[in-house]
């Protein structure tokens, strides 16, 4: 819209100003009366000859006065939802379970382009504007999640998700990197420990000298008898509080005997 100056003729002497909107009878490129025009409100941009405001689309808002494009307006921030036109501030939060990216227009985007539900791995309270990745020692098996859980005995979680302990390993609860070792003097044959208690002794006629074991690591030496829970081949004491039955120390004799 273009602006009239009293100066003995009624041509238009001038578009109204970016920033500012005129009506019919506008004196003024920068009218501010509210009558003929006035300054753009927040919410609105007035490019070059504007008759009336113009609304923020959806996905932005603004505070500001006098805005001159498009561009002016500002993209909804991330972890926020702006759902309407002409909004002055975002409409709200996204929602638990979802992430919004900037300009999202929903608190529960689904399209991938503004936004998206939780995957799995990570969790998403009100508010996320990028997905949270578990910590070590928690995991998420399922979309939409708000918080992570402890991982689950005999399983290891390092990238959101369950991981069976390895043999020669136990993992309690929460475990992370942190997988433990079995012992030396015994071994793990199977996956899935979550208790030390859960390591084998090494059997007797044997001997396990190192850790995370998954089989004996050999025979006792010859001359030597070993009793459960032996980490040398060549044992010299009995291991404090270690009490062999005369049916381990039989089953030893009879092993070494059988080298002869």
């Amino acid at each position: 819209m273009w602006y009239l100056q009293c100066d003995g003729f009624l041509l238009p002497t001038g578009p109204c100003l970016a920033g500012y909107w005129c009506n019919a009878g506008a004196s003024s490129p920068t009218p501010v009366e509210g009558l003929s025009g006035s300054l753009c409100p927040p919410g609105h941009y007035c490019p070059t000859g504007t008759t009336a405001p113009l609304v923020c689309p959806k996905g932005t808002w603004s505070n500001s006065s006098g805005l001159h494009r498009l561009e002016d307006c500002q993209t909804c921030h991330g972890g926020f939802y702006c759902d309407s036109t002409g909004l002055t501030a975002p409409t709200g939060r996204c929602s638990g379970g979802y992430y919004c990216l900037g300009g999202a227009v929903t608190p529960s985007p689904a399209q991938g382009v503004t936004g998206g539900s939780c995957p799995e791995g990570s969790y998403c309270p009100e508010g996320t504007a990028d997905p949270i990745p578990c910590e070590p020692g928690t995991y998420v098996a399922v979309t939409h999640a708000t918080e992570c859980e402890a991982c689950l005995p005999g399983w290891y979680c390092v990238t959101g998700s369950l991981q069976l302990c390895p043999a020669g390993f136990y993992c309690p609860e929460r475990t992370g990197y942190d997988v433990r070792s079995c012992p030396p003097g015994t071994y793990g044959p199977d996956p899935g420990y979550w208790s030390v208690s859960q390591c084998k002794q090494c059997d007797v006629g044997h001997y396990c000298s190192s850790t995370n074991a998954t089989a004996v690591s050999g025979a006792c030496q010859e001359g030597y008898y070993c009793w459960r829970g032996n980490t040398s081949p060549r044992p010299v004491l009995q291991a404090a509080g270690d009490r062999a039955s005369l049916a381990d120390m039989s089953h030893a004799f009879r092993i070494s005997n059988r080298r002869e």
